[in-house]
């Protein structure tokens, strides 16, 4: 009696089969297929490249203040500082024009201190020095002045005479050169009295603002009328029988204002050797 066959089960066999091993390879996405919109079709074609400048920009277009100031900033975040402000642009700023350098203060005027002999300054100079309001040079560098200037020293006194102390101060006179005195004499009266009874160094400063103030502005109107002017000199005003320190009175000088282009902007401070 023949045997029976019994048939193989190959349902295991096609499941096997049915199955693909991947070794080595990258697994398949389960993820469902995107749906994209023509703007997200756009993003895709467009090339990105993220460690280039844009494709417009070039070598002109950079700033090296502003790059530097990007790394410093960068660096300050990561050490967990506060960055500091970055520096504007050098390419916003107006490179200087050497056809028109930037001009100083046309109103302001410039002392120069200088050591020798005030009364050797060039013939039709002025020289100033600074003057009670009592008609007295009788001591210090007013004594020279009087020695000096014979015809300006009565002058002095006769217009001392005609008006009171207290219309005097802060005021100045301007004396022309008289016969066989080479020079102009400008008087500025920074003090009503001297001596003991001199005024406060507060007083004395403030005067000697709006003496020499008057005393530039007629030099002006001097040269205007023709009149020769040479240097503008001075002696240390104040620094000496009034017991101002020169460099506060220099200062007041040198912070004056005038829009006179006939004032001299130059003056020189004449210390004795």
């Amino acid at each position: 009696m023949a045997s029976k066959r019994t048939a193989p089960d190959t349902s295991n066999n096609r499941s096997m089969k049915q199955t693909k091993l991947n070794f080595g390879g990258p697994p398949k996405s389960t993820a469902p297929p995107r749906h994209h919109s023509p703007e997200a079709e756009k993003m895709d074609q467009t090339e990105v490249k993220p460690n280039g400048p844009p494709e417009d920009a070039s070598p002109e277009n950079t700033d090296p203040l502003q790059e530097e100031d990007t790394v410093d900033m960068e660096s300050d975040i990561a050490k967990g500082m506060k960055p500091k402000p970055p520096r504007p642009s050098s390419q916003n700023q107006t490179p200087a024009d050497p056809a028109n350098p930037p001009t100083e203060n046309s109103k302001g005027f410039t002392v120069i201190d200088k050591v020798g002999d005030l009364f050797a300054a060039p013939p039709n100079s002025v020289l100033i020095h600074a003057c009670n309001c009592l008609g007295s040079w009788a001591a210090g560098i007013a004594a020279q002045f009087k020695k000096n200037y014979p015809t300006a020293y009565k002058a002095y006194v006769d217009h001392c005479k005609s008006l009171r102390p207290n219309q005097l101060i802060g005021t100045a006179l301007l004396l022309p050169p008289a016969p066989g005195e080479k020079h102009w004499v400008g008087c500025v009266f920074t003090s009503k009295r001297f001596g003991r009874a001199k005024d406060s160094p507060e007083m004395i400063l403030a005067a000697t603002k709006t003496a020499m103030e008057d005393l530039l502005k007629q030099i002006g109107k001097a040269k205007r009328e023709g009149k020769e002017v040479a240097e503008v000199r001075t002696c240390h005003i104040n620094a000496g029988l009034f017991n101002v320190p020169w460099p506060k009175s220099k200062k007041a000088i040198e912070e004056l204002e005038i829009d006179d282009a006939d004032v001299p902007r130059e003056i020189m401070a004449v210390a004795l050797g």
